[in-house]
């Protein structure tokens, strides 16, 4: 989903004006996707940002527990740690060659291509 109709859904919901979907979007860093410079700028807050996810993308919530997460250890050394911390993400399951990862923002496509 592109970062203007993320803004006009969020507007639209009351989660942001559109006066900080615009601060957000001229402050944005070069390689910060837009959730991330709403977080920054606390223009929204967690709590906010995750019953909107509850509520409009349950889909892109993860369900599992810490218990259920097991890794080959040839992927383990595939994913360098700088980009882990980077983007807020954390791998919980490989399953059929595809790699399952927990993120705070679903919608950052920097984080999906690197």
């Amino acid at each position: 989903m592109d970062e203007a109709r993320i803004l006009d859904i969020l507007i639209k919901l009351g989660y942001i004006t559109k006066e900080q979907a615009l601060r957000a979007q001229s402050e944005k860093g070069k390689d910060e996707d837009i959730i991330s410079a709403l977080l920054r700028l606390g223009l929204i807050d967690d709590t906010k940002l995750l019953d909107f996810y509850k509520r409009y993308f349950p889909n892109l919530l993860w369900k599992g527990s810490l218990q259920e997460i097991y890794l080959p250890d040839y992927i383990k050394v595939k994913l360098p740690e700088e980009t882990l911390r980077k983007h807020y993400i954390a791998p919980i399951k490989y399953q059929e060659d595809k790699l399952y990862v927990l993120t705070i923002n679903p919608f950052n496509n920097a984080a999906l291509n690197e």
